[in-house]
């Protein structure tokens, strides 16, 4: 889920290029499960020159915590996806049953 609320308040005192930036980090750990802290790495995903990545991401890095493997990632998005997780198994389970219910269990 997408808070659009929260997103802007949090960001609210960043410029476009910050905002960004966030977006593409929080898609690419979607995607990938964490990203990486090599800063040749992260100039690579983020489309910018390595010598800007300390000076564009210190608004950004507040959002993401180190994780044991070293890699970056955000707790807030790591929330959501085991909220996502949850959902749906729950949902596998409840069609599971009203199948079989309906149609009897095999």
């Amino acid at each position: 889920m997408f808070y659009t609320a929260n997103f802007s308040q949090a960001t609210a005192a960043w410029t476009n290029e910050e905002v960004g930036i966030y977006i593409r980090l929080l898609s690419y750990q979607w995607d990938n499960g964490s990203i990486p802290a090599d800063y040749e790495m992260l100039a690579r995903i983020l489309r910018i020159s390595s010598k800007k990545v300390d000076k564009i991401l210190k608004n950004v890095f507040e959002k993401f915590d180190m994780n044991e493997a070293g890699n970056l990632i955000n707790l807030r998005l790591e929330a959501e996806r085991t909220k996502q997780v949850n959902y749906r198994e729950t949902q596998a389970k409840h069609g599971k049953r009203g199948a079989d219910i309906r149609y009897g269990k095999m």
